[in-house]
């Protein structure tokens, strides 16, 4: 698996077509484990993007907990994907535009993505996957929701911390 680190995101990193699922997988459960399936049954290159640190730690709480840190991914998907794409997330990069952000996603040959139905991007979250399918009209998007698997993160992490204390 090639690992990639984005800094910047008016760069070319990527020359391959890509089939990629987006988002911060703070800890890889059943729903985020669907939408790395729906990616490797992608004629594609298959990746991952996500982000380093949480936004929420960059932005919101400095201590904020996932159940995964970024060498925990690396690890986990090593084995299972071509690429991983980590982008710095910190205050500048989450004042960009969504538009900056699709014009990332075109210039590093994103072709497919697989997005949870909640995916936002973009300065204050502005940009969902309606505009992604909207912008990118030409290029397959799959959109679904898992209920019945997906636990909220913090709802898990609060059980497994109060486990932890017993």
């Amino acid at each position: 698996m090639k690992i990639i680190r984005i800094n910047d995101i008016n760069k070319k990193y990527i020359t391959e077509d890509l089939a990629v699922c987006i988002g911060n997988f703070d800890g890889i459960h059943l729903g985020h484990q669907a939408l790395i399936n729906k990616v490797l049954n992608s004629s594609l290159k298959h990746g991952l993007i996500t982000f380093d640190p949480h936004p929420i730690k960059a932005l919101v709480d400095e201590n904020y907990k996932t159940l995964m840190n970024i060498n925990d991914k690396i690890e986990y998907l090593s084995e299972i994907l071509d690429y991983l794409i980590i982008i710095s997330f910190d205050l500048s990069f989450s004042q960009k535009t969504p538009f900056e952000f699709i014009k990332f996603l075109e210039l590093n040959q994103i072709k497919e993505i697989v997005c949870g139905y909640d995916f936002h991007f973009g300065a204050k979250a502005s940009g969902d996957v309606y505009l992604l399918k909207k912008y990118f009209n030409l290029i397959h998007f799959y959109i679904f929701q898992v209920l019945l698997y997906c636990i909220k993160q913090s709802v898990l992490k609060i059980l497994l911390e109060k486990s932890a204390l017993l």
